[in-house]
């Protein structure tokens, strides 16, 4: 597993649009050794992101995901 994987917790993330997610953990495809983010929406639903993709910013100074304490919008 990469440094980048390690640095991704479990937890609720705020995307900088505004919506939160769950984050799971993180998984690797092994076919092509691949690491992604598996979380779950707002609506409930099971997605994945690659790990560079949710940790690299969309600007300077601007995180594309941001760790938060909790959220109440998140659907069992």
């Amino acid at each position: 597993m990469s440094k980048l994987a390690l640095t991704i917790e479990p937890g609720i993330y705020r995307h900088y649009k505004g919506d939160y997610y769950d984050v799971l953990g993180t998984a690797i495809d092994h076919l092509n050794n691949t690491e992604y983010v598996v979380y779950r929406n707002s609506y409930g639903e099971l997605q994945i992101r690659r790990t560079s993709d949710f940790t690299n910013p969309v600007a300077e100074n601007t995180s594309r995901f941001t760790k938060v304490e909790s959220i109440n919008h998140l659907k069992s």
